[in-house]
């Protein structure tokens, strides 16, 4: 039982890997999450269901959209696979648990609402645990361009007129690099 548990959450999870890539894309540039269906970032065409098939679509693909050729991140896949692995591991540990002499409920298995209950739990958090620290570590990465922009033009105003999801309202550092006290390469060892 634990096998066929760990295989259907990991499946499931490669599913909401999918839907956490569409989240990590668009929450962070105050876009729906529910429409528009999904479109390539290049070029703006829609993505057939054929090529929105977690991980293998990017295989298949070689890692190039269908419709114009431009690469497709590597970010993609990595984070199906992660939710899968996440998600796997949550399944065979919670049947695990369930099927242990330990268990309260022995012998009901997951078919005990409180032990569905507890795994979808599970679940639902190590999603949301998984989005949000996407979320951040795209946040991060788009800061840290900016500011890298900025220090390498200077004296160019149009750094700032990029997506909205490069500024940060109320973080003046972040908005006025010039302002900010930040060394990028504080902890290069190479100079």
């Amino acid at each position: 039982m634990d096998e066929a548990v760990t295989v259907a959450c990991a499946v499931l999870g490669l599913l909401i890997g999918s839907f956490l890539n569409v989240v990590v894309a668009r929450v962070p540039a105050g876009q729906s999450v529910v429409s528009p269906p999904s479109r390539c970032p290049s070029c703006g065409a829609p993505i057939a269901a054929r090529d929105n098939i977690p991980v293998l679509s990017w295989l298949l693909l070689r890692g190039r959209a269908r419709c114009c050729g431009t690469r497709i991140s590597l970010r993609y896949p990595l984070v199906e696979v992660a939710t899968a692995v996440a998600f796997g591991a949550t399944g065979h540990w919670v049947a695990g648990n369930v099927a242990s002499p330990d268990w309260p409920l022995r012998g009901h298995g997951l078919a005990h609402p409180a032990a569905l209950t507890a795994l979808l739990a599970m679940l639902y958090l190590a999603g949301a645990g998984l989005a949000l620290a996407l979320i951040d570590a795209v946040e991060l990465d788009h800061r840290a361009i900016t500011i890298a922009w900025h220090r390498k033009w200077p004296d160019r105003p149009d750094w700032e007129a990029g997506p909205d999801a490069l500024r940060y309202p109320g973080l003046d550092d972040i908005n006025n690099p010039a302002d900010a006290n930040l060394d990028l390469h504080e902890h290069d060892t190479t100079n």
